[in-house]
């Protein structure tokens, strides 16, 4: 089964990611495939293009953040191995200028990542379940969480300072 689909920004490549814990890198306009990106550790492999289409972003289960180049799909040193080894990633979103990747997590935390360093910036807790999803602002000035805490949080970039809490009630 296919579980995810992403484009990059200018529409060339496209990622897919399937239960057999591997990533399809596409060529969009030959229609072929380009590369197989293994996740061992991902049950459902979650990706991310990098705004740029340079990176592709990978999580969704136990381990470590994964990047690929794009279009070659060469390995980069991954993210967070070391410290989030027991951890399940959920979510996963560069930001606008590519220079940061948000991900959130199963104990309700969010990671942001300097992606060329490759080192953690900030580490925060809002949420007090699991950490579904993140996404910044076309502007990169904020950066929205959700969680099944049924809420929405918004936080200020780059400080990483609450700004709300928004109720998301199920209807």
């Amino acid at each position: 089964n296919v579980v995810v689909v992403a484009f990059s920004a200018d529409g060339r490549l496209l990622a897919s990611s399937s239960q057999d814990q591997t990533i399809r890198l596409w060529d969009v306009a030959a229609r072929t495939s380009i590369a197989n990106l293994p996740v061992p550790s991902a049950l459902y492999p979650l990706v991310a293009f990098s705004p740029d289409g340079r990176l592709l972003a990978a999580c969704g289960g136990i381990g470590p953040i994964r990047l690929w180049e794009a279009p070659s799909g060469r390995p980069l040193a991954p993210l967070g191995e070391a410290s989030r080894a027991a951890t399940w990633y959920r979510s996963v979103a560069f930001s606008p200028d590519g220079a940061v990747l948000a991900a959130g997590c199963d104990d309700g935390t969010v990671e942001l990542w300097d992606v060329a360093a490759r080192t953690n910036i900030t580490t925060f807790k809002e949420h007090f379940r699991v950490g579904w999803g993140v996404a910044f602002s076309l502007d990169g000035r904020f950066l929205a969480t959700s969680s099944s805490d049924a809420t929405v949080q918004l936080w200020k970039m780059p400080s990483g300072e609450h700004i709300k809490e928004l109720p998301h009630p199920a209807g």
